[in-house]
């Protein structure tokens, strides 16, 4: 048989006897064995194998195929799995053929290239773009499917960036929408608008968890079999505006044929369930049939919570409707619905104005200083002072000491705060009495009434 391409290398051992050292080629695999033996020829194949897969690159689609195989991958939501393979779409059709065996550094410029000209339509799916391709990456160098080096995609910031507070449904916005949108997609703006839910749950909702009173429903994003996150199971109760949509709807289902009152909520112009693309296909024709720009469906999501905001509910009670964690809603207030809301600011200094309205404001100059000032204090006066700052603060105020203070209310048969009253104010475990006694938990020892 004809061996091509090996190498031979002759050494003198340490006993001066030569050796033969084969080789596949020069700076090749060393062989094992003797020519003419099996272990050799075996040696020989195995060696030029190796060379022939080496000669074969790694590109970038073998890595998303890879990728997409993954359990990680699969477990994806639906809607996140569609999202994400059009990106993986992107990808190949750009990059699928790349080489990724060598260096990446020039690939990381021809990355943030494209990444760029796509901002330029959808910043959005820039951002997801760059986010796939940096957690293929990861993976790869983390699997061992190439070689040890920096991730291209590592950092590079985002592109999409501004508060959504610009992206709330205004009551203008909502009356155009429900005056030029076709009949079937006014229910569907009126549950997302008095629920807050997403359009996946929405879409899943049945008549069987509608009571009259209220609706029950479990988020769909909160069950994940890959991070088994805990499920969260609401009982929202039908809000007035929206109950007269919700019977009418069912009425009409009724007299339709009454197996569909087995079946979800909303339905098309032919009576069948949504699909999720045919929703949100259709949704958006409506939108802009309607002539409302720059708005989504997953908008009124928001514009639920600020309008629950602005009616001044709790965070707690906008979570109870949601479906928001704690943490979360108020991360959402601060950060992009509420940021620097006008109507919210506007209750803020109409609650200020009705607060100041009850007290009695006297202007310093137009009343005696010091203990000329005390000697006018009357006992109404005395016992708003002592339950609206510390004794020692009052004391100050009239140039006078906290125990001549207290000597005098007591005198009069006013309650005092107790010791440790107004640090535990200050930390928060008390409310501001603001002029008015507390309970008796909180108040000194009495002493009898005297006359003033």
């Amino acid at each position: 048989m004809d061996f091509r391409g090996i190498n031979t290398v002759k050494k003198r051992l340490a006993d001066g006897t030569e050796k033969i050292y084969y080789y596949a080629r020069k700076g090749g695999p060393r062989l094992r064995g003797e020519p003419g033996t099996v272990e050799f020829e075996n040696s020989y194949f195995e060696s030029n194998r190796i060379i022939e897969v080496k000669k074969t690159p790694v590109i970038l689609l073998d890595l998303l195929n890879k990728y997409q195989r993954l359990p990680e991958f699969k477990n994806l939501k639906p809607n996140t799995r569609e999202s994400y393979l059009l990106q993986v779409r992107r990808i190949e059709t750009k990059f699928g053929s790349m080489p990724v065996t060598g260096k990446l550094a020039a690939a990381r410029k021809a990355f943030k290239r494209y990444r760029a000209e796509l901002a330029e339509k959808h910043p959005q799916q820039a951002d997801l773009w760059w986010s796939l391709l940096r957690r293929v990456f990861s993976v790869a160098l983390n699997e061992g499917w190439i070689r040890e080096q920096p991730n291209p995609c590592k950092g590079g910031g985002k592109f999409a960036t501004g508060s959504r507070a610009q992206l709330i449904w205004s009551d203008a916005e909502i009356s155009t929408f429900l005056s030029l949108a076709p009949p079937q997609f006014h229910l569907a703006l009126l549950l997302a608008l008095h629920t807050g839910q997403r359009q996946g749950d929405l879409l899943a909702l049945r008549w069987a968890a509608y009571d009259d009173t209220c609706l029950q429903l479990v988020q769909q994003k909160s069950v994940s079999k890959a991070r088994q996150n805990t499920e969260v199971r609401l009982r929202i109760t039908v809000a007035k505006a929206l109950k007269p949509a919700l019977d009418a709807a069912r009425s009409a289902a009724e007299a339709a044929d009454p197996i569909l009152l087995r079946g979800p909520i909303l339905v098309n112009s032919r009576g069948k369930p949504w699909t999720a693309y045919g929703f949100r296909a259709a949704w958006r024709a409506a939108v802009k049939r309607a002539g409302i720009a720059n708005l989504r469906f997953h908008d009124l999501r928001g514009t639920a919570v600020v309008r629950l905001a602005r009616a001044g509910c709790t965070v707690p009670e906008i979570c109870a409707v949601t479906g928001h964690s704690l943490s979360h809603a108020r991360s959402i207030l601060e950060k992009h619905y509420l940021g620097f809301d006008s109507q919210v600011g506007a209750a803020a200094i109409a609650k200020l104005n009705r607060a100041q309205r009850t007290l009695k404001v006297v202007p310093k100059e137009a009343v005696p200083i010091g203990r000329a000032r005390w000697a006018l204090v009357t006992a109404r006066d005395l016992e708003r002072m002592v339950w609206s700052g510390p004794l020692t603060d009052l004391g100050k105020e009239f140039g006078i000491s906290d125990v001549a203070i207290s000597k005098r209310a007591r005198a009069v048969g006013i309650p005092l705060p107790g010791r440790g009253f107004w640090r535990k104010v200050a930390t928060g475990a008390l409310p501001h009495p603001a002029g008015v006694p507390a309970d008796s938990k909180t108040l000194a020892n009495r002493r009898p009434t005297k006359a003033a």
